[in-house]
């Protein structure tokens, strides 16, 4: 009886001395920058799919960016296709293959093409000239 209280009593005073273990996060939080300062996004639907075809998708999920920049949490360390959807009047779409994993920037580059939008009578066009004696049925060829 007398060693089991010691050993209680030797425990109870080494217990707080004793750490957890801390172990790396499983997950990690990804930024996601829309490259084009012209154009504002207003939605984006994103979808990432296991690179090794395990897990498809992982994250599906519609986005509100703000300043063109979309932060996802909790994103499982790994390789990925990455999808990104434009949704509203920009429309445009990009797939890339990214790592996300504890030491990288887990940042992921999306360039956006720009456009202007037509306004009637603003567009030029340029006066084209047709050769009619240059074209492909009017040339006699020689075959041999």
């Amino acid at each position: 009886m007398k060693t089991i209280l010691t050993l209680l009593f030797f425990s109870a005073c080494l217990a707080p001395g004793i750490q957890a273990q801390h172990h790396a996060p499983d997950s990690i939080s990804v930024t996601i920058l829309l490259k084009n300062k012209k154009i504002t996004v207003d939605s984006v639907f994103i979808i990432f799919d296991r690179y090794d075809l395990t897990g498809a998708g992982i994250i599906k999920q519609i986005f509100y960016p703000s300043d063109n920049k979309v932060v996802i949490e909790k994103v499982p360390k790994g390789k990925y296709y990455v999808d990104v959807f434009c949704i509203g009047v920009d429309r445009q779409s990009f797939t890339q293959i990214s790592r996300i994993g504890k030491r990288r920037s887990n940042k992921v580059f999306i360039p956006f093409k720009t456009y202007e939008i037509y306004i009637p009578g603003t567009a030029i066009i340029p006066a084209t000239v047709f050769d009619l004696s240059n074209l492909g049925v009017t040339k006699t060829k020689k075959y041999r």
